[in-house]
């Protein structure tokens, strides 16, 4: 993967315990942006899936087979990970962008969302709001379609989801999951998140 991406032979990300996450920071003082790149796939606990006859009854909903753990050391990042995640939190910038491979804003989908883990997800938004993080934005994918999703949180400003998937995946428009924080309309066809 690293090197498929021209990753430096010398980065941290070859060598760092609990995964690739990395972050950047672009623009002079004053319009900074910083990219945090998270993995939540590395260290990430088992997914809590529900009975075969439950998702039989869920599918008709388009709900996916998976619920939100009830065990509170499940996790979707390694403590190296939240240790780094904290202080690239207190970094200078105006604007922040997090990237998680998977929907940090939907609920009630029924696939892999950060509200199956409900601890981190609490975990996420407590170091956002205790940082006094500015300009927190979310983007991620996963889901075989676009849209925007918004979360009411502890912070001063709601958080934004812009989730978009792969170039060429796509779910038929008749299967696509519930989510309770969507805003306007999805759109499953060709898309890509530029």
């Amino acid at each position: 993967f690293l090197d498929f991406f021209g990753e430096p032979v010398a980065s941290e990300r070859r060598t760092r315990a609990g995964g690739i996450y990395t972050s950047y920071v672009l623009g002079p003082p004053g319009r900074r942006v910083q990219v945090i790149l998270l993995d939540t796939r590395w260290d990430r606990s088992p997914l809590t899936r529900v009975s075969d006859a439950e998702y039989d009854a869920r599918r008709r909903e388009n709900v996916g087979p998976y619920t939100s753990t009830s065990d509170p050391d499940a996790r979707l990042l390694g403590e190296d990970q939240w240790q780094w995640l904290a202080v690239q939190l207190q970094q200078p910038a105006e604007v922040r962008i997090i990237a998680t491979s998977i929907p940090f804003a939907q609920e009630g989908t029924g696939w892999e969302i950060w509200a199956n883990f409900p601890a981190e997800r609490r975990r996420l938004l407590d170091l956002i709001a205790a940082g006094e993080t500015a300009g927190v934005l979310f983007i991620t994918g996963d889901t075989h379609r676009a849209q925007f999703s918004r979360l009411a949180t502890d912070a001063p400003y709601p958080l934004w989801e812009v989730n978009s998937s792969g170039l060429t995946e796509n779910v038929d428009p008749e299967r696509v999951a519930p989510d309770a924080n969507r805003v306007g309309d999805y759109f499953v066809g060709d898309n890509f998140g530029l």
